[in-house]
C-alpha cells in the first residue's frame, strides 16, 4: 500500500510539471506543429542543412511503409504510415485497444470473450477454442514493411502487479522489390490470489510468439508474393479465481452478514484460489503463403492462391498432489456432483490442424473490384486423454465458393459492395452480406448460418464430456451509422460524430450452460444496440466517447443442474449501458536536443451498468452461463454481477522523434467508490497501480 501511495505522489509530481509549462500548449500550439514539420523537412536534408554521415536522421516513419495481405488482395492503393499517435497510446492491452469490450479475467494473457456478440470469422468448420484470441498477434494481421532503410520497433510496457511485454519488430529490405521481417513478443505474468501477487518470482503465464514474414514484387509489379510463419507457446497455471463461495461460507462463521466487501477488503493471506497446480499448456503454428499475377495490366485481371496451414494443440492437466484439493471446484461441474478420476494426473490434449486452399481471379476497373473463388479445407482433430487414448472426431473437409465485389459511384462518393460463401459439399453454413458506405453514413446487412465449433459438438475427459448432434446456428444483423465528418484535428486525428444502430436475431443459438456444457436454444432470441461514436477538439483539448444502449432479449429460464433451482438468465448476457470517454490536453511542452518534446495529458474513463456476466471454466476454457450463487442470508441467488464500478485512468503520453512514453496511474476511483469488483465471477479486478511503457523506432 505505502508503495502505491509513493508511486501516487512520484506520478503527480510529473503530472505538475507537465502542467507548469501548460501555458506553452496554448500560447505555441500552432508553432509547434510547424515545429514538428521543419524538424522532418531538415531531418530529411531540406533546405541547406546536408547530412551526409547520420542516416538516422534521413529516414523515419514518412519513409517506411507497410502492408496487410487484404491490401493487395482488395488491389488498394497506396500503403500504409508507422503510428506515431499519441492518442489511446496508454492502452497497452488488448481489451482497452478495443475499447473495453471484452469481458476478461483480469491478467495479460488470460482468456477472454467478447461482451457484445460477435458472429464467427466465417462459416465452415472451426475448433471453438477461442478465449485466447484476443491475446495472440494474428497471422493476418503481420506487417509487410518496404523501406529505404532497416526498421526496429522495440516495445516494452511494466504493467499490473509485475506484469510485463516486450515486443521487437524488425524488417530490412533485401533489395527495392523483397523485403523479410520478423517479430518477437513475449507477455508474462505472476501468480494472482485475489487481486495481489503471490510469489514474485514464479510466473503464472508466460505467453511467447515468434513471427517470420518476407514479401517480392517482381519489377514489372505483375507478380506479387507474401509469405509467413508464425509460432506461439503459452505455459501457465489456472487458479479458477478465489474460492468465493467457500471463503464466504468461513467468513459468515463469525460474521453472518459477511459480503463481497469483505473480501474485496481482506489480505490475500486469507483467501484461497479454486484450484492449485493446475496447469495449460498451448502451441499454435501456422505458416501462410498468398501470390497472385496480373494477366491484363497490373490490377484489371489477376490470378491468385492462398494456402495455409495450421496446427493448434491446447493441454489441460491437474497434478496428482493438488488433485484431493482441487475435486470439490471440479464437482460443481459433474452432473451427478462427483467426479471418479481414473488417474492421478487427469488431464487432455487436443491437437487440431486445418489445411486449406484458395484460388481464383479477381481484378479492379476504375471504380469497381471484383473476386471469385473456390476455397478447399481439409481439418483433422484428435483428442488425447488417459494416457496416450486418441480419438479422432473426423470433421469434414469443406468446399466453398466466394464471390464478392464493390463499386464506387463516383458523383455521389458512395460504395456498394456484396458478399457470398456458400458451401458446395454438404450442408456446413453460408453468409451472405450487403452493404453501402459514404462519408456521411455506412449501413450493412448480414445474413449467415454456422456450423457448431468441434468443442460444442464433442469432447471428452475426465473432468467432463459431451457428444451433441446441434443444428447450424442462424445469425441475422443490420447496422446502420449515420455519421458527421469533422475534419482532421491539429495533430491528425480524424474528427467524427456517428451515431449507430445494431439489430441482432438469433436462432439455434449455442451457450455453455451452468455446468459449462454446451446447448442449444431452440427459439429465436435477440438484442439490439443504439449509441454514438465520436471524437472532436476544443480548443487545446480531444475528446473521445463511445456510448451504448443495449435492449437484450435474450431471457429464458435457465436451470442450476446441481440445485434444481430456476432463474431468468440471458443466453448472451450483456449490460444495458456501456461507456468510454475521453479527455486529453496535447501540445508541444518544450524542447530537447532541438527537438520538440510532444505531450498528452489526460484521464481514461471506462463504466458499464452491472449485470450478470459470464463464468469462467479453465479446463474447457469456456465462458459460461452462471450456475448460482448463496447470498449473505443462505438464500439462493442466480450468480454475481459484475460491472457497475467506473475505472479512472490518469496518463502523460510524450513522443520526441521516434520515441513514445506514456506513464499512467491506474484504476484511481478504485478504494474511493467501494473496496473491489468482479471483472468475471471469481476474479477480483484491479487495485490501483502505477504502469508505464515504452515504443522506440530505430531506421538504421
Amino acid at each position: 500500500m505505502f508503495k502505491a501511495l509513493y508511486r501516487l505522489r512520484l506520478f503527480v509530481l510529473i503530472a505538475i510539471s507537465f502542467l507548469i509549462n501548460i501555458d506553452n500548449i496554448f500560447a505555441q500550439e500552432d508553432a509547434s506543429i510547424q515545429d514538428e514539420m521543419k524538424v522532418e523537412r531538415d531531418s530529411a536534408n531540406f533546405g541547406d542543412i546536408i547530412l551526409q554521415k547520420d542516416t538516422s536522421n534521413v529516414y523515419g516513419p514518412h519513409t517506411s511503409f507497410w502492408v496487410q495481405p487484404i491490401d493487395w488482395f482488395e488491389i488498394r492503393d497506396g500503403e500504409h504510415k508507422m503510428d506515431t499517435s499519441l492518442y489511446n497510446f496508454q492502452r497497452y492491452d488488448y481489451n482497452s485497444r478495443a475499447d473495453y469490450m471484452y469481458q476478461e479475467l483480469g491478467n495479460l494473457s488470460s482468456a477472454m470473450t467478447p461482451i457484445f456478440y460477435s458472429s464467427p470469422y466465417s462459416p465452415g468448420v472451426r475448433l471453438g477454442l477461442d478465449s485466447d484470441k484476443g491475446i495472440v498477434a494474428p497471422i493476418d494481421e503481420m506487417k509487410y514493411y518496404n523501406s529505404l532503410t532497416p526498421v526496429t520497433s522495440w516495445y516494452y510496457t511494466q504493467a499490473y502487479q509485475g506484469e510485463t511485454i516486450v515486443d521487437v519488430t524488425f524488417s530490412r529490405n533485401i533489395n527495392p522489390y523483397w523485403s523479410v521481417g520478423t517479430r518477437f513478443r513475449r507477455l508474462h505474468a505472476l501468480e494472482m490470489l485475489g487481486n495481489q501477487k503471490i510469489n514474485k518470482q514464479f510466473k503464472s503465464q508466460i505467453q511467447t510468439q515468434i513471427q517470420f514474414n518476407t514479401r517480392y514484387e517482381s519489377r514489372n509489379m505483375k507478380y506479387k508474393l507474401m509469405m509467413a510463419y508464425d509460432y506461439m507457446a503459452q505455459n501457465g497455471i489456472e487458479t479458477g479465481g478465489i474460492a468465493t463461495d467457500s471463503i464466504l461460507t468461513l467468513f459468515r462463521q463469525t460474521r453472518p452478514s459477511a459480503s463481497l466487501d469483505d473480501i474485496y477488503r481482506t489480505n490475500s493471506s486469507n483467501l484461497f484460489n479454486n484450484l492449485t497446480d493446475a496447469f495449460i499448456n498451448k502451441k499454435n503454428q501456422e505458416f501462410y503463403l498468398y501470390h497472385q499475377y496480373s494477366l491484363i495490366d497490373t490490377s484489371a485481371l489477376q490470378i491468385f492462391h492462398e494456402f495455409r496451414s495450421t496446427e493448434y494443440r491446447n493441454r489441460f492437466e491437474n497434478s496428482s498432489g493438488s488433485l484431493d484439493a482441487n475435486s470439490a471446484y471440479y464437482n460443481q461441474f459433474s452432473a451427478d456432483g462427483n467426479i471418479d478420476f481414473v488417474r492421478s494426473e487427469p488431464g487432455y490434449k487436443i491437437v487440431y490442424r486445418r489445411f486449406s486452399n484458395k484460388l481464383g481471379a479477381k481484378g479492379r476497373v476504375g471504380d469497381l473490384f471484383a473476386a471469385a473463388y473456390l476455397n478447399y479445407a481439409r481439418n483433422e482433430e484428435s483428442i488425447f486423454y488417459q494416457d496416450t487414448r486418441s480419438i479422432p472426431t473426423y470433421p469434414p473437409d469443406e468446399l466453398f465458393f466466394v464471390g464478392l465485389a464493390s463499386y464506387k459511384i463516383p458523383f455521389i462518393d458512395m460504395t456498394l459492395r456484396g458478399q457470398i460463401k456458400q458451401e458446395l459439399l454438404d450442408n456446413l453454413g453460408n453468409e451472405y452480406a450487403v452493404g453501402a458506405s459514404q462519408k456521411y453514413f455506412d449501413v450493412e446487412y448480414k445474413l449467415g448460418s454456422y456450423l457448431p465449433s468441434l468443442m460444442h459438438q464433442y469432447f471428452v475427459s475426465e473432468y467432463t464430456g459431451w457428444n451433441n448432434d446441434f443444428k447450424n446456428s442462424d445469425i441475422t444483423e443490420l447496422r446502420i451509422a449515420p455519421r458527421l465528418p469533422l475534419g482532421t484535428g491539429k495533430f491528425g486525428e480524424e474528427l467524427f460524430v456517428e451515431a449507430f444502430a445494431e439489430l441482432k436475431t438469433f436462432d439455434n443459438h449455442i451457450y455453455y450452460d451452468s455446468l459449462a456444457a454446451p446447448q442449444q436454444l431452440n427459439e429465436q432470441i435477440s438484442y439490439n444496440s443504439f449509441g454514438v461514436n465520436l471524437k472532436y477538439e476544443t480548443g487545446s483539448f480531444i475528446h473521445g466517447l463511445n456510448f451504448r444502449y443495449t435492449q437484450n432479449q435474450t431471457d429464458f429460464e435457465l436451470v442450476n443442474q446441481l440445485t434444481g433451482e430456476t432463474f431468468e438468465q440471458q443466453a448472451i448476457p450483456t449490460p444495458d449501458y456501456f461507456v468510454n470517454y475521453t479527455i486529453a490536453l496535447q501540445g508541444v511542452v518544450g524542447k530537447v536536443l532541438a527537438n520538440p518534446l510532444t505531450g498528452m495529458i489526460g484521464f481514461d474513463l471506462h463504466w458499464n451498468s452491472e449485470y450478470l456476466g459470464y463464468g469462467y471454466y479453465p479446463v474447457t476454457q469456456q465462458f459460461y452461463l452462471q450456475s448460482g450463487a448463496v447470498d449473505s442470508s443462505g438464500e439462493f441467488i442466480s450468480g454475481y454481477e459484475i460491472g457497475g464500478v467506473p475505472v479512472l485512468d490518469f496518463f502523460i503520453n510524450f513522443r520526441m522523434r521516434r520515441t513514445r512514453l506514456f506513464l499512467k496511474a491506474h484504476n484511481l476511483l478504485n478504494e474511493t467508490l467501494q473496496d473491489g469488483y468482479f471483472l468475471t465471477p471469481n476474479y477480483i479486478g484491479h487495485q490501483p497501480s502505477f504502469l508505464f511503457g515504452l515504443d522506440w523506432m530505430l531506421f538504421d
